[in-house]
């Protein structure tokens, strides 16, 4: 070591110039860094956080409308649910004559006939009911009639009589009377998939 010292103590300061600018360049091309490679990583994950920050906000807002969005679901579906009562897609002729009975009962009127129609309508081309039709003939007083009528119309299905007449029953003041007319039913019809 003693050998190396006393070498450097001669030799002329250019030789330690040039091994210092060597020295440099090696350093300066193979080991420098100018934070280039840095301001590119900063710029990428700049831009990366620039789209997460928008995929965040996308986020909280869907997530806010989220409340808003259940309750139209739930009032959807509960229409849909009412819809569904006052069209049961298991609606038969026995259950519309089962509640008219009832009905007829409670009122106080008397039933004379109840037939099935021969006319079993579908709704219009791609509608999701059909029609049951039913014909009937009540007698009773007006009040015993319309009590009967008023009832029909709370019915938790949708039925309505159309094509009926009123009248009085023989020749006396008009007490008793007659309605003949066709209850309509409704009941959904789930259309298949294809």
């Amino acid at each position: 070591m003693n050998e190396l010292i006393e070498k450097m103590k001669y030799t002329p300061p250019k030789i330690f110039l040039i091994i210092s600018l060597g020295l440099t360049a090696f350093y300066y091309f193979s080991l420098y860094n100018d934070g280039a490679q840095e301001d590119k990583q900063i710029k990428t994950l700049g831009t990366t956080i620039d789209q997460k920050q928008k995929e965040l906000t996308e986020a909280q807002e869907v997530a806010k409308d989220e409340g808003q969005f259940q309750k139209e679901v739930n009032f959807v579906s509960n229409q849909l649910r009412a819809a569904l009562e006052y069209l049961p897609a298991d609606l038969e002729v026995e259950d519309i004559h089962r509640r008219l009975t009832t009905e007829v009962r409670s009122s106080g009127i008397r039933l004379i006939s109840f037939q099935k129609s021969a006319d079993k309508q579908t709704g219009e081309s791609g509608a999701f009911f059909e029609t049951l039709e039913m014909d009937i003939e009540l007698e009773g007083s007006f009040p015993q009639v319309t009590l009967f009528l008023a009832n029909i119309s709370k019915i938790k299905r949708i039925v309505k009589i159309r094509d009926f007449s009123i009248a009085t029953v023989g020749q006396s003041d008009a007490d008793t009377i007659r309605l003949k007319g066709r209850l309509l039913a409704y009941r959904y019809v789930e259309k298949k998939a294809t």
